[in-house]
């Protein structure tokens, strides 16, 4: 009970966004967890793309101008609009990296990658969902999911990304 204690106090030590993304993470991790679980995937990627679409028309997506370091949740130099926005996409991947630690069993890279799709459309982040294929040496079929932002990966980065075959590019919502 101490160990769960201590989560409490670093919760409640959260700014108020962060928690509010932390939830959220937590809470679309296990939607999409389950949703993988008990639905066709064409299905499940058609509900999420359509619930993550930001419907507001008076808001710009987020295009950020700079580029990640190989550390997504390094610090950027850059204006201060551009640190910010730098700041944002950090913190959406440290929430899926947080709730992916927290929610029991392991958390597939193909979960991972539709959570943080979503939260990047929802934040207006124009982002692109990857899902490659390749056969090891020995025969293995292995399969592959990440996201990309700005040319750079920044969840699901692989040392032998190259050799994943791409099934499926798809570009978040640019309205």
């Amino acid at each position: 009970m101490p160990k769960m204690l201590k989560l409490v106090a670093k919760f409640k030590q959260l700014k108020s966004c962060d928690r509010y993304l932390l939830i959220a993470a937590f809470m679309l991790l296990g939607a999409v967890r389950l949703g993988l679980w008990l639905m066709p995937f064409r299905l499940l990627f058609r509900f999420l793309m359509q619930i993550s679409s930001p419907n507001v028309s008076n808001k710009t997506p987020n295009t950020d101008s700079h580029k990640l370091d190989s550390s997504p949740l390094s610090a950027l130099e850059g204006s201060p609009k551009t640190m910010h926005q730098s700041y944002r996409v950090a913190r959406i991947i440290w929430s899926i990296n947080m709730a992916s630690r927290c929610l029991p069993g392991n958390t597939k890279c193909l979960a991972r990658a539709l959570a943080t799709q979503v939260l990047m459309n929802w934040h207006r982040y124009v982002s692109e969902l990857h899902i490659g294929v390749n056969k090891t040496p020995e025969g293995t079929f292995r399969a592959h999911a990440w996201i990309e932002y700005q040319g750079r990966v920044i969840v699901g980065n692989l040392q032998d990304l190259t050799q994943f075959t791409p099934l499926l590019a798809y570009r978040g919502s640019e309205q």
